[in-house]
Formats: structure tokens, C-alpha cells, sequence
């Protein structure tokens, strides 16, 4: 049993740098268990992973000692489970992967794939459709990445927040993308001009908090000043999605004048992952 005292024993925890969260965090075990396909994908990715394994330093009895179950892990591992992976004699499956890739510092996706034959967008917030802002992926978390089988090219700052719709009437992952290198141009009149009714993220200068929306007006005019660090709109605030009178699932927004501090354009609004784009840990 995991107690409280462990939780706080430096020793106990020094090489785990996260903690498991089973209903929150194993969402995208299926998209590995997916990905492990076919025989000659799985030795290529065994490959990889014994590379990986041997570069680390461990005995498979070493190596044992360091696993984890939930919620600091993964999955414990017996030293004559990895002994026998290594050897081939049998298959490691997603849960098992997540461990190995935790204790080493790597991601699954590093595992599962050639090196940079996918794009990797990060997942920097998620939609909070109770409170209707973003909420920055914690600290304790693994990060993540989207890893887009279908592009070959991104522009590198790019990142994604992510709207998981389980509690929603629409049933998918979807995501949208913005863009985190061109947070100056609201501070141009002409990317004013092109923003408005565009849909961007901000920062709010009230509550620190991320929001999602759209410029409806801008309500400054000495946004030149380069000693300013607070602007005004006013703002299309997306709250989330409701059922209208007539029964429609439609976007939800409210009308406010707002001070913030940053604006990021929203490249793309919403893209609903495929079954081939997976959500992966990224180190």
C-alpha cells in the first residue's frame, strides 16, 4: 500500500517524476496497443526499445526494482518479464511500453516510430467546458504531443489545446491549434485589422487565466507604446457548446469587455483527431 509517507520520501519517488492518473492518462493506450501491429513492426520497435534499454544502464533485475503500479507507474514488472521481452520471447504491450518509456525518460512515441517520421504538436492546454477556459497541463503530468501520421511539416510554434467530449453529445477528441511565435501581432495595427472575428487565445489580465474567442473590437489606442503590457478588446468569448431552443449543438459565447495580457492566433479551430493521430508522452 501507498501512503501518504511514501508520497513524500524523496528516496521512495526519486525516479518516478510524475504520478498515474488510471481514468485520465490511459486514454491513448489503445492508439499504442494499435500501433503495435504487425511482426515485422513489432521487432523493429523491440529494436528500438533495446537500444533504448541497454543505453540505460540496467540489469533486468535493476531495471524491476524501478517499476511502478498506479498511480505512480504504470505497471510493475517482474525482472523475468523484461528479461523475457528483451529476448523476444514475449511482446510487450502498452501499459508495459508506458513503464519502460517513464523510467527511461523517453517517449512511447520514440518506441513506436522511426525518428521524425511524424509531426508533433504539443498539447499545451484542455478545454474546460465547466468553467469554459484552458487549463495549462499540470506540472505533474506528462507532457503530450499529437503525432499527425499524415503531415511531414509544422510550423514549430505550434501548439494544440485539447477538447476531450466524453460528457459531451459529440464523441471525439478534437483539437485546436495556435500559434505561440506570433504573440506580437496584435501590437501592429494591420494584425489588428486581420484578427478581428478571428478566433485567438488570450491571456487575461484579471485572473491569469487562457480563454478562447474572438476580437470583436478593439478598445485601446496606445497598443504602439512598448512600455504597455495590458491591451483591451472587446471580446466573443467561447464558453463551449450548448443545445439551442430548437434543439441545435451549437457554439456557446458571451459578450465582454476584457484586459489581457497576451493574444495568440488560432490557426486552426477544430480538428478531429483520426484513428491514425495519436496522443503520445513526450520528454
Amino acid at each position: 500500500m501507498i501512503t501518504q509517507k511514501h508520497l513524500l520520501d524523496k528516496n521512495f519517488n526519486k525516479e518516478n517524476s510524475y504520478f498515474v492518473n488510471k481514468d485520465d492518462d490511459t486514454k491513448h493506450l489503445i492508439d499504442i496497443d494499435n500501433s503495435i501491429s504487425t511482426e515485422e513492426k513489432y521487432s523493429e520497435q523491440l529494436g528500438r526499445l533495446i537500444s533504448a534499454f541497454n543505453s540505460f544502464g540496467k540489469t533486468p533485475k535493476e531495471f524491476a526494482a524501478l517499476t511502478r503500479d498506479m498511480p505512480i507507474g504504470w505497471t510493475k514488472m517482474s525482472h523475468a518479464t523484461i528479461y523475457n521481452i528483451m529476448n523476444g520471447k514475449i511482446h510487450f504491450n502498452a501499459m508495459q511500453l508506458q513503464e519502460f518509456s517513464r523510467i527511461i525518460r523517453i517517449s512511447a512515441m520514440d518506441i513506436l516510430e522511426e525518428p521524425n517520421t511524424n509531426v508533433k504538436t504539443e498539447i499545451v492546454f484542455s478545454f474546460n467546458f465547466e468553467k469554459g477556459f484552458c487549463d495549462p497541463i499540470p506540472f505533474n503530468k506528462p507532457k503530450q504531443a499529437i503525432y499527425f501520421s499524415n503531415m511531414k511539416k509544422a510550423d514549430p510554434g505550434m501548439k494544440a489545446v485539447v477538447f476531450r467530449t466524453e460528457d459531451q453529445p459529440r464523441n471525439d477528441t478534437n483539437v485546436c491549434l495556435f500559434n505561440d511565435q506570433k504573440n506580437k501581432i496584435y501590437k501592429k495595427q494591420h494584425g489588428r485589422d486581420w484578427l478581428i472575428c478571428k478566433y485567438t487565445l488570450i491571456k487575461c489580465a484579471t485572473d491569469d487565466k487562457y480563454y478562447l474567442g474572438k476580437p470583436i473590437e478593439w478598445t485601446d489606442t496606445d497598443y504602439k507604446d512598448p512600455k504597455k503590457t495590458e491591451f483591451k478588446v472587446k471580446w466573443q468569448w467561447f464558453k463551449g457548446m450548448k443545445r439551442d431552443k430548437s434543439g441545435m449543438w451549437v457554439e456557446h459565447y458571451e459578450l465582454k469587455d476584457c484586459l489581457f495580457y497576451e493574444m495568440y492566433p488560432v490557426e486552426v479551430w477544430d480538428i478531429s483527431l483520426r484513428k491514425d493521430d495519436v496522443i503520445m508522452d513526450l520528454l
